[in-house]
């Protein structure tokens, strides 16, 4: 926001990018929503509010604008490769954190990342150290610096990048050990497991194979196609079933189970194994781990020159029960099958009813939707009708405004229009022969306007009719020698209420000159008749 604010000071248009990053995952997922609470308005000015954010709910969300401007990325400043060609690095209060070897490590780093003169922006609490070479202080209060171009030898120790690593260390030649006590028993275990232990994988809760342990090729073998190691895939066929059921059983019941005498076919003969599903749950970390424990127990063969009646019952007896127990088995994946089938059935006859629950609700939203477009239907119509009504109502007040105007201005009678301040509302143009009035004197005292008379009692007379409502009648003379007869009236609207005063003035100049030569003819006769 402070820089596009100083971009629009300064009137100049600057591509910006500036990288935030942070080494916590939720931490920049969080920061990636750009929403804040409603209690920001407490740091964050009206003005940058109303022009950077957008109001949802009860929280602030960024502008389109701002956020382009800021790419979120995880990285870890001790491992990741670091940025290039930044015009500043701000890093406050991390560095108190680290010990001196990470530092030792980060502030080359900088030094490296920023262009030249660029500005490295520190915490209150943290210095440059022994780095004093690499950059200049600005402001040593505020902890701003400046990168000095240096040629750095071997100061900085970049991240090594994948497939591209100039500095990788040249193998070293190897140093002979001589044998003691641990080599010994490291010796004699690895002997034992390879020899001794029974082959088994470790398990995720996944069913994928994390760790081998002996030779499983007995077992186990890769799936053709695409590269899994899902247990079921590489278990061989004779085996996948049954050890379905185990699984499913072992992390259900989180109980050890055990397979035995279970026929598995290999280089075209037939063995016998007994299979152990244990989950591990000594610990969390070990939560959902599956150790699966193959023990070969085929007997040696023998050779034998005849086979007697009673031997080829056995063996028969032997294959009839090898075939009961796989059939047992396959009815023990069969019932897990069953269960997660009902299980699965069961969520989603939930997410059915939810469904259902939510396809209802849109239904009588749809329908109050209806409602409402019916209602805004109608009502539009009544504003329509309205609307003509108040142009019919103005288009008859513009007649009637225009028959008052010719009205008033036939008669030539000055009319003045005040209102309780006595200010002039309106006024007539025969008005202008005793008051200076032009139209931008309008809701102006009629006190301050200069007149063409002798009389000076009008607004005294004017104040006296606004209060007793009694109307008043005088004879003026303007200083053109032309009489006027005024009167002062109350103004009365249609409710009957006084809203100011209607001062009239009529010209009688003829019908005083008709009197002043009536009362000369008068004296005349008068005269003669005394001779």
């Amino acid at each position: 926001m402070l820089l596009v604010e100083l971009m629009e000071e300064q009137n100049k248009h600057l591509n910006i990018q500036v990288f935030a990053t942070d080494i916590d995952e939720d931490a920049i997922e969080y920061a990636r929503l750009a929403a804040y609470p409603e209690s920001i308005a407490a740091d964050v000015s009206p003005d940058r509010l109303k022009r950077f954010f957008i109001k949802e709910g009860s929280t602030y969300k960024i502008k389109k604008q701002i956020r382009e401007l800021v790419v979120f990325a995880i990285q870890n400043l001790i491992k990741d490769p670091p940025f290039s060609k930044l015009e500043i690095v701000s890093c406050r209060n991390l560095l108190i954190y680290m010990d001196q070897i990470l530092q030792k490590k980060i502030l080359p780093l900088f030094h490296y990342t920023l262009n030249p003169d660029g500005i490295l922006f520190l915490g209150s609490s943290e210095s440059l150290g022994e780095f004093t070479n690499l950059f200049i202080p600005i402001d040593s209060k505020w902890k701003i610096f400046k990168r000095q171009s240096l040629i750095l030898d071997s100061e900085a120790e970049y991240p090594k990048i994948p497939f591209q690593d100039p500095r990788a260390d040249y193998p070293k030649p190897a140093i002979r050990k001589i044998p003691g006590e641990t080599d010994i028993r490291e010796l004699a275990e690895k002997v034992i497991l390879e020899n001794y232990s029974p082959p088994c994988v470790l398990l995720n809760e996944k069913y994928e194979i994390l760790y081998f342990s002996g030779n499983t090729d007995r077992f186990l073998t890769p799936p053709v196609g695409e590269a899994s190691f899902n247990i079921f895939k590489m278990a061989r066929e004779e085996l996948r079933y049954k050890l379905s059921a185990a699984l499913h059983k072992a992390i259900k019941q989180k109980t050890q189970v055990i397979l035995e005498n279970v026929p598995v076919k290999y280089n075209n003969s037939s063995l016998k194994i007994n299979v152990t599903v244990r989950p591990i749950i000594e610990n969390k970390k070990s939560y959902g781990l599956v150790l699966v424990v193959f023990n070969d127990r085929t007997p040696a063969t023998r050779y034998i020159q005849k086979k007697k009646k009673g031997d080829l019952v056995a063996e028969e007896n032997t294959h009839i029960s090898a075939l009961e127990q796989e059939l047992q088995s396959t009815k023990e994946y069969l019932q897990t099958t069953i269960e997660e089938l009902e299980t699965s059935n069961e969520e989603l006859k939930s997410t059915n009813e939810e469904l259902q629950s939510t396809n209802e609700e849109l239904q009588s939203t749809n329908e109050e939707l209806e409602t409402s477009k019916e209602e805004l239907q109608s009502t539009n119509e009544e504003l329509i009708t309205v609307n003509s009504e108040l142009q019919n109502k103005v288009d008859e007040l513009s007649q009637a405004n225009n028959d008052i105007n010719n009205l008033l201005a036939s008669t030539e009678i000055g009319t003045i229009f005040l209102d309780t301040r006595l200010c002039i509302k309106r006024f007539t143009p025969a008005t202008t022969m005793i008051f200076n009035l032009i139209q931008s004197d309008l809701n102006r005292p009629i006190s301050d306007i200069t007149t063409n008379i002798t009389y000076k009692n009008i607004v005294d007379d004017a104040k006296k009719v606004l209060k007793t409502l009694v109307p008043l009648e005088h004879q003026i003379m303007n200083k053109q020698n032309e009489w006027f007869s005024m009167r002062i009236a109350p103004y009365r609207t249609m409710d009957n209420v006084i809203d100011g005063v209607v001062l009239t003035f009529f010209d009688i100049t003829k019908i005083k000159e008709a009197e002043a030569e009536t009362q000369r003819m008068n004296a005349i006769i008068l005269t003669q008749k005394m001779r």
